[in-house]
């Protein structure tokens, strides 16, 4: 499903969970949370100021003794904490959470992109810390994917990341910006949720993803998923046999091939429902509604996707930020991103809505949302625009002086004295109710 959506198009695709639970075993490294135990009555350092050790994520630096020195978000400075990292057998860690005093709980501070994580091997890749744990859904978490990290059974999952992509445009990795707890749910029942919220799809580009094992027991640590011939389940000659059933695939699991089947994760949280044109005369005129108000980054304000699941829906739904100082946005779905004139290799995007949904010019109309143009396809600013003049050129019909066909000529205000731009853009169009 796409996680994020702006105005230059509609949305990146999420990446399968690198760490989905393998074949009779649990997808949480963790199951619950560890019990603060006694510890001396040696100096508490925890909570100073430090330079971070250079060369490694997570080191010494100039800490007392058996602290870490975690990184601030700049990485010019750190703070101390006490680590309850212990070796249990040659090159064997674990937590080893009596070592943290009363409220606080061993907590593993992993690197915050993938490709580091998945390579974690040896302490100062990593880091297990005493921290107090986060309480709320708004807190920044530190541990990702650490169950200690947050209270109540919750996660402290990803909520704010980019795509790193290399020159021929395929995934290189993912960066991680911001974690919170997050309380999962399953999206077929939603019974776990608390009243007042839903099981809504999962934002998390890692643990957005499971993986179900056809036959196997995932209350058990026995293997019995069935084992698979890949190279025999991507042919599709019938002289072939792939032993997976329908709906599962030939999946490669550390050295060995299982059959399974993906299916996303949910959290709770409270739904919101779609931006209408109607909720954009409200906004203009007393301000943005906030019932119609959504933040998956600091907040479970989820878009209510629960008509967007089908496989027969393609549009990608996503919270459009309205602030550049919060993370508030709107719920829209894109149906369709027109492609730009001046790329004859952009196939622009086109995604089916919903029954009961109709895929709509209106709102983007309204918001003026979409590219700007020029005289050959879309420009990055409305500086490098083709002017136009809406008297001959009225909302919501194509104007034929931005030479391009399905073109507008959009009026946006540019300054709080009421002057306004008039320039031509290219609308997208959204799923809005029938």
């Amino acid at each position: 499903e796409p996680t994020e959506v702006s105005d230059a198009g509609a949305g990146e695709v999420e990446t399968p969970a690198w760490d989905a639970g393998g074949p009779g075993g649990d997808s949480d490294p963790d199951t619950e949370p560890d019990d603060a135990g006694p510890t001396d009555d040696a100096e508490d350092h925890s909570g100073t100021v430090c330079q971070p050790e250079t060369g490694v994520n997570f080191g010494q630096g100039d800490c007392a003794a058996d602290y870490i020195c975690v990184p601030q978000a700049n990485a010019t400075a750190g703070t101390c904490r006490l680590s309850c990292l212990a070796e249990t057998g040659p090159d064997v860690w674990d937590e080893d959470p009596s070592i943290c005093s009363a409220g606080l709980t061993c907590q593993t501070l992993l690197p915050l992109t993938l490709n580091e994580l998945v390579a974690v091997s040896a302490p100062g890749e990593f880091a297990s810390v005493c921290l107090a744990p986060v309480e709320d859904d708004q807190t920044p978490c530190a541990a990702v994917y650490d169950l200690d990290a947050c209270t109540e059974g919750r996660d402290c999952q990803v909520t704010d990341f980019d795509y790193v992509y290399d020159a021929f445009g395929s995934l290189d990795d993912i960066l991680f910006h911001e974690l919170r707890c997050r309380a999962p749910c399953d999206l077929e029942s939603g019974e776990t949720c608390p009243d007042g919220e839903a099981c809504l799809l999962n934002q998390d580009p890692i643990m957005g993803f499971d993986i179900a094992w056809e036959g196997d027991d995932p209350t058990t640590e026995a293997q019995e998923a069935y084992f698979c011939d890949k190279a025999a389940c991507d042919d599709t000659s019938s002289a072939t046999y792939c032993a997976c059933g329908a709906g599962f695939e030939c999946l490669t699991y550390g050295e060995n091939t299982f059959c399974g089947q993906y299916f996303d994760t949910g959290w709770c949280g409270t739904p919101v429902e779609l931006f209408s044109p109607d909720d954009w005369e409200i906004a203009i005129t007393t301000g943005w509604p906030q019932e119609k108000i959504c933040n998956d980054i600091d907040d479970t304000l989820l878009c209510n996707d629960e008509s967007f699941r089908s496989e027969s829906v393609g549009a990608a739904l996503g919270c459009v930020g309205i602030s550049s100082t919060t993370n508030d946005g709107i719920c829209l779905a894109f149906c369709d991103v027109p492609a730009d004139p001046a790329d004859p290799f952009d196939p622009g995007f086109q995604g089916s809505c919903p029954t009961g949904y109709e895929c709509s010019l209106d709102l983007g109309v309204a918001l003026v949302f979409g590219p700007w143009l020029d005289a050959w396809g879309y420009v990055e600013s409305r500086a490098e625009a083709l002017t136009c003049n809406p008297l001959s050129c009225p909302e919501g019909f194509e104007c034929a002086s931005c030479l391009h066909p399905g073109a507008q000529c959009g009026v946006i205000p540019i300054d709080s004295a009421g002057s306004t731009f008039s320039g031509c853009f290219m609308p997208y169009r959204f799923c809005q109710l029938e």
